[in-house]
């Protein structure tokens, strides 16, 4: 019969051999996949929607873009199914995705109507507002079947006036090139610069 000692020996031999064996699969496993984060960026090229100098134009205040709630999270969005989304571990927005919107949509609008005059603020420090523009974002991201989805409801309330001349809900579909996340944020660069087109085409026919 094996002696107190011998007893005690063992399992000390048994604890090391799962330490060591957990020590294996750890680094078999490697270390963590890096976090990559990604921005919008603007996709309105040189030429604009309307004529005119940039250095002139309406003076345009751009609400700060309001988004579903489901949404506004560091990970990258994936709808899955009706109901399901699956937020991205290691693959983040860089910033708040509602101010990565705005700031984007302000950039390209400014390109496209054209105007210097423009102002991405909730208040717009008392200026003179010839257009204000409200945009309400539902549906902001890409499928199981890699295509990016836009739903937004947006407004445009010229001067002082109450009542918006447009109101209106824009759906904009785009295929991404491939399953990965930068492909998906391409993808989604392109469907804000869709729906900027139809803002600046508006403030353009009024006028401006």
């Amino acid at each position: 019969m094996p002696t107190r000692t011998a007893r005690m020996n063992f399992r000390w031999l048994l604890l090391a051999a799962v330490l060591a064996i957990a020590g294996c699969s750890g680094s078999l496993g490697g270390p963590s996949a890096p976090t990559r984060y990604y921005v919008l960026s603007a996709t309105a090229g040189p030429t604009p929607v309307g004529p005119g100098p940039a250095r002139s134009g309406p003076i345009v205040a751009v609400t700060p873009v309001d988004l579903a709630e489901y949404l506004d999270t560091p990970g990258i969005v994936t709808r899955s199914g009706a109901n399901e989304v699956i937020r991205a571990d290691f693959d983040q927005w860089a910033g708040p995705l509602a101010d990565e919107v705005s700031r984007v949509v302000g950039e390209n609008l400014a390109l496209m109507i054209p105007t210097d005059r423009l102002t991405v603020s909730p208040g717009s420090g008392g200026l003179p507002i010839d257009y204000r523009i409200v945009i309400e974002i539902a549906t902001f991201e890409r499928d199981d079947a890699n295509n990016v989805r836009l739903l937004a409801r947006w407004a445009i309330i010229r001067g002082d006036e109450r009542a918006p001349m447009v109101l209106t809900t824009s759906r904009i579909e785009q295929a991404a090139s491939d399953a990965s996340y930068n492909a998906a944020v391409v993808a989604m660069n392109v469907v804000l610069g869709k729906l900027c087109e139809q803002i600046a085409s508006v403030i353009v026919a009024a006028g401006a």
